[in-house]
């Protein structure tokens, strides 16, 4: 189950570089990637913590865990099931990525506070796990508060001011017709469907 994950966050993070470069299949192997990490998380997030194998699980390899840590670690999963949804919404900027970004930081901070109460139990390996995965979904997270969505534009798009001023736009003002008009015509302009009218 853990080489499912590390190859899956791979192929999210392979996406994310292909997206920032603007080469082909990017957005989609971050998305597809994405849905079946978030898949994995909600469905193995037991096993995954406590670094039982698929097989394993079959096996009734979760029988010999007490009941907190499963329920930790189904709880953890659900938290980065919409982790990994908020970042991707977040990175593909689609309606609904702020509201998922903000549970996810609420969520988080239940789980993150619970595990480390629970490392000082016996059997401390699913604590220490969800501790060290949530770490790299946390900073995500705060990087998206944080950082201005100007710059987060500006860094994907360093080239073309008009796009990210255009594009900003239309994101802060979905409702508005105008905007959302004028960023279409310009992006199908510049991706070469229209010629673009000039002004006398």
């Amino acid at each position: 189950m853990k080489k499912v994950e590390i190859i899956l966050v791979a192929v999210v993070l392979l996406g994310t570089l292909l997206k920032y470069a603007h080469l082909p299949g990017g957005s989609v192997l971050m998305v597809f990637g994405g849905a079946l990490l978030a898949f994995v998380y909600l469905l193995f997030s037991p096993a995954l913590m406590n670094d039982i194998g698929f097989r394993q699980m079959l096996k009734g390899g979760l029988r010999d865990q007490n009941s907190a840590t499963l329920s930790l670690s189904i709880f953890a999963g659900v938290t980065f099931c919409i982790g990994t949804i908020a970042y991707v919404f977040m990175q593909q900027f689609w309606t609904g990525g702020e509201v998922l970004t903000y549970l996810t930081i609420i969520l988080f901070t239940i789980v993150m506070f619970l595990a480390m109460l629970m490392l000082q139990k016996p059997e401390p390996l699913a604590y220490r796990n969800i501790l060290l995965r949530s770490i790299p979904l946390v900073a995500a997270m705060l990087f998206f508060v944080i950082v201005p969505l100007s710059t987060r534009l500006e860094m994907l798009y360093p080239d073309d001011q008009t796009y990210r001023e255009l594009f900003q736009e239309y994101l802060e003002n979905p409702d508005d017709e105008y905007s959302k008009q004028q960023f279409l015509d310009y992006k199908a302009a510049k991706q070469g469907y229209i010629t673009p009218v000039e002004e006398e």
